[in-house]
């Protein structure tokens, strides 16, 4: 039985380019052999193994903290750097983020929400901006 990868790999290899696709069991582990792949192909290949994955980013990980509890005890994550920009969000105290870039019009940091107290995101993680004076290194 060929796997939907292999089948999808027979779509993208098809033709010159390439000879053949061939697929083995071996003890639990799929081994993929590719012959006689243009180098261009083999990228191609490369990315498409990948998946997703090839787009990850892996940045620096923050607690919200610092923030004052009598006061309005959150910290806005906004759609742009400056809190001109709407408010996307209320991050409690103790909310995951992963900081993706440097800091921008002061210290803007560009971030992603990973954890909140009441939630945990795995993917369409809410992405923005956020002062980051109330951002504790993890």
């Amino acid at each position: 039985m060929i796997s939907p990868f292999a089948s999808r790999w027979r779509r993208v290899a098809n033709g010159a380019v390439a000879s053949s696709l061939l697929q083995k069991a071996n003890n639990s582990s799929v081994i993929i052999q590719l012959k006689n792949l243009m180098p261009r192909t083999c990228l191609t290949a490369f990315l498409l193994m990948l998946g997703a994955s090839a787009y990850a980013f892996s940045g620096d990980g923050y607690s919200v903290c610092r923030l004052d509890p009598s006061g309005d005890n959150f910290l806005a994550l906004r759609s742009g750097p400056g809190a001109e920009h709407p408010i996307i969000m209320r991050l409690p105290p103790d909310t995951v983020v992963e900081g993706r870039g440097n800091p921008t019009n002061g210290k803007w940091l560009p971030v992603v929400v990973e954890h909140t107290p009441q939630h945990t995101y795995l993917r369409d993680l809410p992405s923005g901006y956020v002062w980051a004076d109330y951002l504790c290194p993890l």
